[in-house]
């Protein structure tokens, strides 16, 4: 198991936090982003890459750049978030992301997943 990590400046609101990609090639469709002490969105990471050249995601998530800074949207019931970075830093994630696991060979482990469940079921 390989992992990628990117800590980014994010602008929330009138502030800014610190926010941290992680990619791990376990899970090579899913991209998660934390916020200290305990917020994790998770996401596709086609949803990154199409974003960067179109507005992307539906209901929970949506993102776009624009003038050179990456937006997300976030909604949950429990409220909405606004936040932007340097798409540069958004770019730089893919890079890293793709060098471990490019777009296309993404393969998913059915019988560690399978496990995993079944594990989680006893």
């Amino acid at each position: 198991m390989t992992t990628v990590e990117r800590k980014v400046h994010f602008r929330v609101g009138d502030g800014y936090n610190v926010g941290t990609f992680h990619f791990d090639d376990a899970e090579p469709f899913t991209v998660r982003l934390t916020f200290e002490p305990d917020s994790t969105w998770m996401f596709d990471r086609q949803l990154l890459a199409e974003a960067l050249h179109d507005v992307a995601g539906l209901g929970d998530v949506c993102c776009w750049a624009n003038s050179g800074r990456f937006f997300i949207r976030l909604s949950s019931p429990e409220g909405r978030a606004m936040l932007d970075c340097r798409a540069t830093d958004v770019r730089m994630f893919l890079a890293e992301m793709s060098q471990l696991v490019p777009p296309g060979f993404e393969f998913l482990d059915i019988d560690r997943c399978l496990a995993q469940l079944l594990d989680g079921a006893a």
